[in-house]
């Protein structure tokens, strides 16, 4: 098993991470093509992937990352953006799913599955998302999601029922109904353990003790999942004569705490996450990003208790959104060259001046173009650099007023 340093001092003689993107395009890493931007972008590459990496018995993974363009590290446009797409399921996924062999994996969490996330804060600093009314809420929350995605066909189903419910979500609430039946998956079908456990009857059963033994619990596997990712020697021994465990039948996920719950007393969990099963076509992930623009999903908002915020494991809803804003940058480019002419008509008094004036901007563009793609080398123009057309047309006012 090679460590890190031996892949980066691999990947440092290799270019197969870094792929040129044209001046135009806002996908892979934002850069001119630059040594150092490709030792970079390889570096974050390996760090999305050091976990897959590390348990790379066979080499898949890493032939994989040297032969396959990673989504988003392309050159053009987003994967998929100029089609529809296809919806990427296939047998073994949704076996995956329904198998509840999903809860906890890679797959589950990794960016490239695009699957829907949202992040849980408790309202206030003293409030826990474990008390009985906090799980209660978030239940609620994660219901009426649920139906939304049933709605757009956005989620995985199981039981060949096309129209079937869509797969509970990995949180802190099916941690809680699984703790509920003590930990026995077998009792109910994985896919949709709320079907036998429902909110209310969640919340009446969450009692002080039942939250205190679950807290105990959740604890332990925090605990453990600290031990087994540290640096301590003989880390199997460690971990034996520790007398840690956790009773949670899937792979758990420290992200369902926050960082002070191992050190806080009494343990509270302030934030946690849901992470849903959802459809990585390009089509699904904008129906969702538009979902969530239409306050379609439930952020809890009507609770006092506790909020969310979504989006997807590969952060989609903030690429869609800062695309969405660069025509409005873009119009307050154009009307400050309005401005730009107004104030030049007013100070010379001449349109012929005024005229002139702006055809020395404009023709600027074309002569700066030059010499930062032929001369410069520079290939890239990210959309940072449109302040630039603030600057050119502010400067070229100023040289028709010295006039």
């Amino acid at each position: 098993m090679c460590c890190c340093f031996d892949i980066m001092c691999t990947l440092s003689h290799t270019s197969f991470l870094f792929i040129h993107t044209p001046p135009y395009s806002n996908a892979g890493w934002w850069s001119r093509g630059t040594l150092i931007a490709n030792r970079a972008t390889q570096e974050t590459i390996i760090s999305q992937n050091k976990q897959e990496l590390f348990y790379d018995t066979n080499g898949s993974v890493w032939n994989e990352l040297q032969s396959v363009i990673q989504p988003n590290w392309q050159g053009g446009d987003v994967l998929g953006a100029e089609s529809e797409g296809i919806e990427e399921i296939d047998n073994s996924t949704l076996l995956s799913v329904c198998s509840g062999e999903w809860y906890g994996s890679m797959d589950m969490i990794r960016g490239k599955e695009k699957n829907l996330n949202v992040i849980w804060e408790a309202n206030d600093d003293s409030d826990s998302l474990l008390d009985a009314e906090s799980l209660y809420e978030q239940c609620l929350a994660e219901e009426n999601t649920l139906v939304e995605l049933e709605s757009t066909d956005s989620c995985y189903k199981c039981g060949g029922e096309e129209n079937g419910k869509c797969v509970d979500p990995y949180s802190l609430v099916l941690m809680a109904r699984l703790h509920l039946v003590d930990n026995d998956a077998s009792q109910f079908s994985m896919s949709t353990p709320s079907g036998a456990i429902s909110c209310d009857t969640l919340r009446s059963s969450w009692t002080a003790i039942v939250q205190g033994e679950f807290t105990t619990q959740l604890k332990s596997c925090v605990d453990l999942s600290i031990l087994m990712s540290s640096d301590v020697v003989n880390k199997t021994d460690a971990i034996m004569n520790s007398g840690l465990s956790c009773p949670f039948p899937f792979s758990f996920l420290t992200t369902m705490v926050d960082e002070s719950f191992p050190t806080s007393n009494p343990p509270i969990v302030r934030y946690s996450s849901s992470y849903y099963a959802t459809k990585n076509s390009q089509s699904i992930v904008e129906e969702m990003y538009n979902s969530n623009e239409n306050n379609d999903y439930d952020r809890a908002e009507d609770s006092s208790l506790l909020s969310g915020v979504y989006d997807t494991t590969d952060e989609d809803f903030y690429d869609y959104y800062s695309d969405s804003i660069v025509g409005r940058d873009m119009a307050l480019a154009v009307g400050s060259a309005g401005v730009t002419i107004i104030a030049m008509m007013i100070h010379t008094k001449s349109p012929w001046l005024t005229l002139m004036g702006l055809f020395q901007i404009l023709l600027s563009f074309p002569l700066a173009y030059f010499v930062y793609y032929f001369i410069g080398g520079l290939i890239f123009f990210p959309f940072l650099n449109f302040i630039g057309i603030f600057v050119v047309f502010a400067l070229g006012k100023l040289v028709v007023f010295l006039i």
